[in-house]
């Protein structure tokens, strides 16, 4: 059992926008600040009897999830340009926009090339583009919804 803790710093959090999952096709999505790893929890359903004197729900399945994350935003830079062009890129009015491929890479195993780190990958849309308040002392973020659309795979992956 490790008693370390972990630092979030070196996260990073990549997408393949024609969602192939192949490592050349990722980009890092920069100027992340906070990021929320989309959660898992299991559904029930009501199987209770009339003779069960205690109400134990029945197993279900994976329900969804969102993965959430804050961005310093720059409006017209490429990187974040995508993250607009995966939420409207499909015309079709009953879509729920391109799917694309994510992964989180987690610093736990180092941050140096050659240091090997767990992963999470798995597909999504973008949900919610949500800019933050624009204050005179602040600067542009916005907060990012990606509705999960394949089950989280857990991996490792050598630094490069």
């Amino acid at each position: 059992m490790s008693t370390q803790k972990q630092s979030a710093l070196g996260t990073i959090l990549e997408m393949d926008p024609a969602n192939t999952t192949a490592v050349t096709n990722l980009v890092a999505a920069t100027l992340v600040k906070t990021m929320t790893p989309p959660g898992r929890e299991r559904e029930e359903a009501d199987g209770r009897a009339l003779g069960d004197i205690l109400d134990v729900p029945t197993q279900g399945g994976e329900a969804q999830s969102e993965m959430i994350f804050t961005q310093f935003w720059h409006p017209g830079d490429t990187n974040h340009e995508l993250m607009d062009t995966q939420f409207g890129v499909d015309t079709n009015p009953n879509s729920i926009g391109t799917v694309a491929a994510f992964r989180i890479t987690y610093p736990h195993g180092g941050t140096k090339v050659g240091d090997t780190a767990p992963t999470d990958s798995f597909s999504g849309y973008v949900r919610r583009l949500g800019p933050e308040s624009l204050e005179p002392t602040g600067v542009y973020m916005r907060e990012v919804a990606i509705r999960r659309t394949t089950a989280v795979t857990r991996a490792t992956r050598v630094l490069a």
